[in-house]
């Protein structure tokens, strides 16, 4: 066994400090370059985080259809300015209203809700094009989800084996074996269904987290396993919810944004859409084994801090720290497996320092063996001032898939 974690600098700076362990989210800023004073709602943020759909009502866009539209803005980098909203081309759009666009990677296919002529009310709609400058091809219902009431809030994992969407005032999900078979008959998720009325899911490309409103809050839901159930949904607190209408939550791929849609005061009119941003511990890509795990850490009050990153098979609560808060890993437990790869190979920049915007990016490439499938393990890290440790981010617990 060898224990492959370089833990001393860790070890030796836990002392009392000021902040506790958290992960939260920035106070929400208009996004005026989509805003209107009309419906501007529905926001989607591409896996690259360079394209903003939207869904208005607006109707002074170019390549305007008719009804509630679904537009499209676009930046050069992160924390740029978005540009160029406009009406997406092709048959995601109609002379109804278009709603919910959820675009997967590549930006070549796309779910979406119509009320376009269909099953009836709302209903549950896919497209797909050759390039992302072509125009979308013909939309094909996916009648097996779709009622004659409504159904919208549709988001679908990356493999296009798991759709959460919702039916009336319910969140449902669907699955299926293959792409090759249809959709199988959408059930109710009991675990995410949790007031009087959910909306507006957005899950990830790997299943393993979904962001959704219920009674004009958002919440986030995680699981380890997509055979697993949903954990118990997260209010992602009074720094987001407010009391208007909170709706319709997209995060970013890397997790460092959240935009959404709100009614608050303040906005340009109507519903708008907001964005904030994360510090604390974010992730991309399925933990599989031989494959890297890309964990994202992000403090944007703390440029340039010396950070370290820590993982532990533990699900004992953590180590507490009088002034600061709790570690929420077990250290005495350290990850300990058994490595034919240099240790190098397995970990990058999991002990280093963050950048001027105060984020950095660690890899973990999980060893390629199969005893680890099925396997969680937690992760966390903290920043170490001058006396130690002085912030400690939230921890997440990942499992290991094939």
């Amino acid at each position: 066994m060898s224990r492959i974690l370089g833990s001393t600098l860790l070890a030796t700076a836990i002392v009392a400090g000021t902040a506790a362990a958290q992960g939260t989210w920035s106070t929400p800023v208009a996004v005026t370059a989509v805003n209107s004073t009309t419906q501007d709602y529905y926001p989607n943020v591409s896996r690259d985080g360079m394209t903003l759909r939207i869904a208005s009502s607006r109707n002074d866009l170019p390549g305007y259809v008719g009804g509630w539209d679904i537009n499209a803005a676009t930046r050069s980098g992160p924390g740029q300015s978005w540009v160029g909203l406009q009406a997406e081309p092709g048959a995601i759009n109609s002379t109804s209203n278009d709603l919910s666009p959820h675009v997967l990677p590549g930006d070549t296919v796309a779910y979406f809700a119509s009320l376009r002529p269909g099953t009836g009310g709302a209903d549950i709609w896919r497209v797909s094009r050759t390039a992302p400058s072509q125009p979308w091809g013909n939309a094909t219902e996916i009648t097996v989800v779709n009622t004659t009431t409504s159904e919208y809030g549709v988001s679908v994992t990356d493999d296009e084996l798991y759709m959460l969407l919702t039916s009336g005032s319910n969140i449902v999900e669907s699955s299926r074996a293959s792409t090759a078979v249809a959709w199988g008959a959408p059930v109710v998720v009991a675990e995410l269904n949790i007031g009087t009325s959910q909306r507006d899911t957005r899950v990830s490309g790997d299943g393993l987290t979904v962001y959704f409103a219920s009674d004009g809050n958002l919440f986030v839901s995680r699981r380890a396993f997509r055979t697993a159930t949903w954990g118990a949904p997260v209010n992602l607190g009074p720094m987001i919810n407010t009391t208007a209408t909170d709706r319709v939550p997209s995060p970013s791929g890397d997790g460092r944004e959240l935009y959404f849609s709100s009614s608050r005061a303040g906005g340009a009119g109507g519903q708008d859409v907001y964005v904030s941003t994360f510090t604390g511990l974010s992730y991309e890509r399925l933990p599989q084994v031989g494959s890297p795990l890309v964990l994202h850490l992000t403090h944007a009050g703390r440029p340039g801090a010396v950070y370290q990153v820590g993982l532990s098979f533990s699900n004992t609560t953590g180590i507490p720290i009088p002034g600061v808060g709790t570690i929420p890993l077990d250290f005495d437990k350290l990850f300990e497996i058994s490595v034919v790869n240099p240790i190098p190979a397995l970990f990058q920049n999991f002990s280093n320092t963050l950048n001027v915007r105060g984020e950095s990016t660690a890899v973990f490439t999980v060893p390629a063996l199969g005893a680890l499938i099925g396997v969680s393990f937690r992760a966390a890290f903290v920043t170490l001032g001058a006396n130690g440790v002085d912030y400690i981010s939230n921890g997440l617990e990942f499992g290991i898939h094939r």
